[in-house]
């Protein structure tokens, strides 16, 4: 990923014979503007949820790459990385995250919300289409757009990303 960063953070490393990493103490923000992945698989699949966000529900992403912003307030104690927030931004689309991610384990859980300029029916076509302009009461967004609850967890090497159903009615 490139992209320029600003970052700040208390930094606290007690004494111990404890690895670093476990006793590093970090509480801090961050952001990181105007970012492109230089996986050309990744920036694809970046671009297509900023084209679905938009309500354009055939792009493969290969067009002109969208630029991201990233940002974030986090606290690390014990390995443990835990994101009060997380937002990561593209034309057209938010997710917005709060959760942990382990260190050592590299296990994430993180809870949040994928906000679309798009209607559901907007980013789906034919039979789907029909079937998201009747959901589309539950995932309204103010102002216009959907807002669907979503959940990450597992590992770094394997997540695994869908709805939230549990919370599809709670409307915060």
């Amino acid at each position: 990923m490139l992209g320029a960063i600003d970052l700040q953070t208390k930094f606290l490393l007690p004494q111990g014979e404890a690895d670093v990493v476990d006793r590093l103490q970090l509480d801090g923000a961050f952001k990181l503007v105007q970012a492109q992945f230089t996986s050309i698989d990744v920036q694809r699949k970046i671009n297509v949820l900023s084209s679905r966000g938009q309500g354009d529900e055939d792009s493969d992403g290969t067009g002109k790459s969208v630029v991201s912003n990233l940002e974030g307030k986090f606290v690390l104690r014990g390995a443990k990385l835990t994101f009060s927030t997380l937002r990561f931004l593209v034309p057209g689309a938010v997710v917005d995250l709060s959760g942990t991610y382990g260190l050592h384990d590299e296990q994430m859980d993180f809870k949040g919300y994928f906000l679309a300029d798009a209607t559901l029916a907007d980013m789906t076509h034919g039979v789907k289409s029909i079937l998201a302009r009747l959901a589309q009461p539950f995932f309204r967004r103010p102002g216009g757009g959907s807002k669907i609850p979503i959940r990450i967890s597992g590992s770094r090497s394997n997540p695994t990303f869908g709805l939230d159903a549990g919370r599809i009615l709670n409307k915060e």
